[in-house]
């Protein structure tokens, strides 16, 4: 079962914006035909996948890669209950959107690696293995930023 929010179509007729075409890749401008669904329906930023890439989420877990400061070489490792914003690359080329979040159950698992469950402030599209960056979420973080991969997701069923 989808969540409530998304909506099924089927595409009728697609292209770029110059030529019609049967195939389009992630960053590329197109117009599309779609069955099913009104122009209100549509508004910018969204995404139109292919049925169950992505799931909507709150909670997943993720390793994590900490850097070393630039500036002293030290490592800072986030902690049980960090509060992070969770960077998000949109659908929009060059475009990035942030989620505050709050780490659980932090494991460190090398000098710069950390597992966790994260637990967002609101909810985001999500697939297994995306990517992400990390960054302060208000002065009580003394991270310097990081990355990480979502491995497990939990998705939200409305």
């Amino acid at each position: 079962q989808e969540p409530a929010d998304v909506k099924m179509t089927t595409v009728v007729t697609g292209g770029t914006l110059q030529l019609e075409t049967d195939e389009a890749t992630t960053g590329d401008n197109v117009r599309l035909a779609l069955s099913g669904i009104s122009k209100q329906d549509v508004l910018r930023g969204q995404i139109l996948a292919e049925p169950g890439l992505f799931q909507k989420v709150v909670t997943f877990q993720a390793n994590f890669y900490i850097p070393s400061s630039k500036r002293d070489g030290t490592i800072m490792l986030p902690e049980e209950g960090a509060e992070l914003l969770f960077q998000f690359t949109s659908s929009a080329p060059g475009k990035h959107f942030g989620i505050p979040g709050v780490l659980r159950g932090v494991t460190q698992l090398s000098e710069h690696v950390v597992h966790a469950h994260v637990d967002l402030d609101s909810p985001v599209a999500m697939k297994e293995a995306m990517r992400f960056s990390l960054g302060k979420n208000g002065p009580s973080s003394n991270m310097v930023g990081g990355h990480g991969i979502a491995l497990e997701l939990d998705p939200i069923m409305d």
